[in-house]
């Protein structure tokens, strides 16, 4: 299903310099509205223009329950001249004017959840490209918000043997508290609203469709190993069979999404089947890159601070990232 837009309470005022102070036309606040309307598909603007007749007043009113309205985020246009503007609870982002009051209180910004933009509506700028790309700032900035409504439907399976739903190797000096598993969930729900489920080993390899695709002939493992070496430079340090592992790989993991409900995925282990010899042992990278392919997260450790990080960004820009260790090779240079 696409998800639900996101709702934003957009707040303008009025900018300076006055009208008796120059011979400049700004960009309206009517075309600013549309253009922000334009290049932010999947978000919802409810306008309240200082300069139409809106009372402040009646703005302050509002901005007191816009979580109870349903809103997802604020946008206060020009120098917000009144804090509580600020302070809604929701992700919201203070625009700047160029030359107008920069009163911009960057203090408070993080305790209320905001953070800051500007736009150049009097085209002060000598360089139409720097005011376009205050335009571009601000419009990634409101899509970082449409993610943020997204995550709150998301549901992540992570799959790890660990105790723990967040895969903690590479630090041996962590002690963990007995609660960490709630701890962490609990954080993760009060920050995005995504729920997690946990499974391991034992539910993959006695899974019925898992097991019948693993031992038998699969037309679609082998199309889309076809397709990945066709696709490929050059193969190096492996074959053919191990590359259809891998597409039955992802099948497994799509059909475990699937039975899960799930629309992200971590993934720490590396076997479909129980007491696995070492020829029966998967590389599950070319089934994470086939998730991308289809703007799926989905990734081969169950870390959910970087599969957190992934959705984020992949929901706002659809542009996927990959997980990847990397050596400092000085010998090389690489």
């Amino acid at each position: 299903p696409s998800p639900q837009r996101a709702k934003l309470y957009m707040v303008l005022h009025g900018t300076a310099p006055s009208k008796d102070d120059t011979d400049l036309e700004p960009i309206s606040n009517e075309e600013i509205v549309r253009r922000l309307q334009a290049a932010c598909d999947g978000v919802e603007f409810v306008v309240r223009d200082l300069t139409r007749g809106v009372t402040f007043e009646s703005v302050l009113g509002e901005v007191k329950d816009l979580k109870g309205q349903g809103f997802d985020g604020v946008i206060v246009y020009g120098n917000p001249r009144d804090y509580e503007l600020l302070r809604s609870g929701l992700p919201t982002i203070n625009v700047s004017v160029v030359n107008d009051f920069m009163s911009t209180p960057f203090p408070l910004f993080r305790q209320y959840r905001c953070i800051p933009a500007m736009l150049d509506p009097w085209r002060f700028c000598a360089d139409a490209a720097v005011s376009e790309r205050m335009f571009t700032d601000l419009v990634d900035k409101i899509k970082l918000i449409r993610a943020l409504k997204r995550m709150k439907t998301e549901h992540i399976l992570t799959v790890t043997d660990s105790p723990y739903v967040n895969v903690t190797y590479g630090d041996f000096r962590k002690s963990l508290p007995p609660n960490y598993n709630e701890m962490i969930l609990g954080a993760i729900d009060a920050a995005f609203g995504t729920r997690v489920t946990k499974i391991g080993t034992k539910e993959v390899v006695e899974d019925p469709a898992v097991r019948e695709l693993w031992q038998g002939e699969s037309r679609e493992a082998n199309e889309i190993a076809q397709r990945w070496i066709r696709s490929a430079q050059k193969m190096v340090n492996t074959i053919e069979s191990e590359v259809v592992r891998s597409a039955k790989m992802y099948l497994a993991m799509k059909h475990l999404m699937q039975r899960y409900e799930a629309t992200a995925m971590a993934y720490h282990i590396r076997t479909l089947i129980p007491n696995p010899r070492r020829e029966d042992y998967v590389a599950p990278c070319g089934a994470t890159s086939e998730f991308q392919l289809h703007n799926v997260v989905a990734k081969c450790q169950s870390h959910l601070n970087v599969i957190l990080s992934e959705m984020l960004l992949q929901y706002a820009y659809g542009r996927p990232s990959m997980l990847g260790d990397f050596s400092v090779d000085t010998y090389n240079n690489t």
